[in-house]
């Protein structure tokens, strides 16, 4: 940009008075390039500057070093977080690039404070930047409003669907009267979840816990739960390992897991029983969750394998397959790790499986309505 004294002068006189235009233009004029980045986070600031052709954008970086734009300076603006640093003595705290050539008149940051107390139309400038960059932040405000309005409908929506998918209390009460499910997600949507069936004379209980939490640990709950549909409800009922066997290379198979070098790694953990009690037996397998079982007073725990429910590592071709004979007064509890893990809100500590052991151990002679209300009372999960 090629502009005589005079012409600045005149082009300053837009926005300040003339004493402070004709001083500013005793400044140099700095030309830049396009895409050109002045400066950047933390650097000394011994500069103001004030654009008279062009823009920039001020910007900062996120953890993975991505652009977050904070807003774009345009033609007689500055850039008021520069000046609110400069005149404070901070360092920088956003770093500008260039969207087109520049041209811009850069002056000494003691003379941003210094025209603070001299000149009213500075004054009025500074106060102006503030109310522009207000406006856009509320501006802006709204907009991501309304994006997390949306995707919260979207995903309440996906909440109502995956609860649809769980069975009906009405179809658990019918098939075991003495039970409780204590089913608190985290998050809208949960990664972990329960599933029952009744074939014949034999419930199958499923307790699951997907890697990942909210939406991704829902999606793989809706795959499992799908592939438990599809495979006991229309196949003769297998040992609980087999079924276990068959829902890991399912799993496999949607998720395209070839072997274990690739990134997608994700699974589930998972307890399986079936009960029959014509013939007072209970078969288990796990897939990395135990099965507690409360016989006479005292804990018996029925370990998994050490292998989940996808691709792992160490992968057995077989997962065991447990019997165990049914006796009055058994109590038996599958969970996932959600409850050992919750942190205490006077402790804040986890839980840890001693703690939730000796638990049971105290209320499993309750019924189940009050075991349930006990441990929802210990560890209060706030609901959604």
């Amino acid at each position: 940009m090629q502009t005589d004294k005079k012409q600045l002068i005149k082009l300053l006189e837009t926005k300040f008075e003339n004493e402070l235009a004709c001083e500013m233009a005793e400044y140099p004029v700095m030309q830049f390039p396009a895409n050109m980045t002045l400066g950047k986070e933390g650097d000394e600031l011994e500069f103001i500057s004030v654009i008279i052709q062009g823009s920039l954008r001020a910007v900062r970086e996120d953890s993975k070093g991505e652009e977050i734009k904070i807003y774009d300076v345009s033609k007689m603006q500055s850039c008021i977080i520069t000046i609110t640093s400069a005149i404070r003595n901070h360092t920088s705290l956003i770093k500008g690039i260039t969207n087109e050539e520049v041209a811009a008149i850069a002056f000494p940051k003691r003379k941003g404070a210094e025209w603070m107390n001299k000149y009213e139309s500075w004054r009025n400038f500074t106060i102006e930047l503030y109310e522009i960059r207000l406006n856009e932040l509320l501006a802006n405000h709204e907009i991501i409003k309304q994006q997390k309005d949306s995707i919260l409908d979207s995903i309440r929506y996906a909440k109502r669907i995956q609860d649809a998918a769980l069975p009906p209390e009405s179809l658990i009460e019918k098939s075991l009267p003495d039970h409780f499910v204590l089913f608190k997600p985290r998050d809208i949507v949960s990664g972990d979840y329960y599933w029952m069936t009744q074939i014949k004379n034999k419930v199958v209980v499923v307790i699951a816990d997907c890697t990942g939490h909210g939406i991704p640990g829902a999606f793989m709950s809706m795959l499992g739960i799908s592939i438990l549909n599809q495979y006991i409800n229309t196949n003769s009922l297998m040992a609980a390992n087999e079924i276990l066997k068959h829902l890991r290379e399912s799993i496999k198979t949607s998720l395209r897991q070839h072997d274990y070098s690739t990134d997608n790694r994700d699974g589930m953990d998972m307890a399986l029983m079936i009960f029959d009690f014509e013939s007072k037996k209970m078969e288990y397998a796990g897939a990395n969750n135990p099965i507690y079982i409360i016989r006479n007073g005292e804990l018996i725990i029925l370990k998994p394998d050490k292998m989940p429910i996808g691709i792992h590592i160490q992968e057995k071709d077989e997962f065991r397959n447990q019997i165990f004979d049914i006796q009055k007064d058994d109590c038996y509890y599958a969970f996932s790790d959600g409850y050992v893990d919750q942190i205490g809100e006077k402790s804040n500590r986890k839980f840890m499986k001693k703690s939730f052991s000796e638990l049971l151990l105290k209320i499993h002679k309750n019924p189940m309505s009050e075991q349930k209300q006990i441990l929802n009372d210990t560890i209060y999960i706030s609901p959604n």
